[in-house]
């Protein structure tokens, strides 16, 4: 009986499997790290370094054969650490809404390319002096860029189950538009890691 128990319920699991395999649209989640960091200009040497922030969104895609198009949208932290003679030991940290739309070739049935453009807005930014503990915001509407756009790529892997990884590198082509004294951020730079689950 436990046998045949057994032989059923890997029946079961093997066949939504292959279901979710064939099917051509999909939907699912995700979260993950970013490994944020942002090209800083100004008037005096300094040294930039990154973040380490979250994103978490969801995913839609659709599949023909061997390749695919994915939509997103997620919340993700950009932004990176400063110090330089005039400012030190400052923290960026910039939110946005991201949308990216991604073309995807599935080289194996588990393991795809992706890339294409992103296209985020803000809706948040601080700077915190690591020195004193001050967290500063600015009205971001007046002094940034509303709307980002990126561009980025990466590779995905799918198991059969839904459950997937993914590695990407996403560069922004638009700039941020800081004015802060001796200090502009120019462009957000980000390495993506994280966990998706497709249903």
């Amino acid at each position: 009986m436990r046998l045949l128990t057994g032989l059923l319920l890997a029946s079961i699991i093997s066949v939504s499997h292959s279901a979710l395999a064939q099917r051509k649209f999909l939907m699912g989640v995700k979260l993950g790290v970013n490994v944020a960091t942002q090209e800083v200009k100004g008037s005096y040497p300094a040294a930039v370094g990154s973040l380490t922030r979250v994103h978490v969104g969801i995913i839609t895609e659709q599949k023909f054969g061997k390749l695919g198009f994915q939509a997103e949208a997620m919340y993700s932290g950009h932004g990176c650490s400063y110090n330089g003679i005039i400012r030190k030991n400052l923290k960026s940290r910039f939110d946005y809404i991201n949308v990216p739309l991604f073309a995807k070739w599935y080289i194996t049935n588990n393991i795809a390319i992706v890339g294409g453009p992103q296209f985020g807005m803000i809706f948040d930014q601080e700077f915190q002096d690591d020195r004193t503990g001050v967290v500063r915001r600015d009205d971001f509407s007046t002094k940034y860029s509303r709307f980002e756009t990126s561009v980025g790529g990466g590779l995905e892997f799918q198991l059969n189950n839904g459950i997937g990884c993914y590695g990407r590198y996403i560069y922004g082509i638009t700039k941020i538009d800081e004015d802060l004294p001796f200090l502009t951020f120019t462009k957000n730079k980000t390495i993506q890691f994280g966990l998706s689950y497709r249903f």
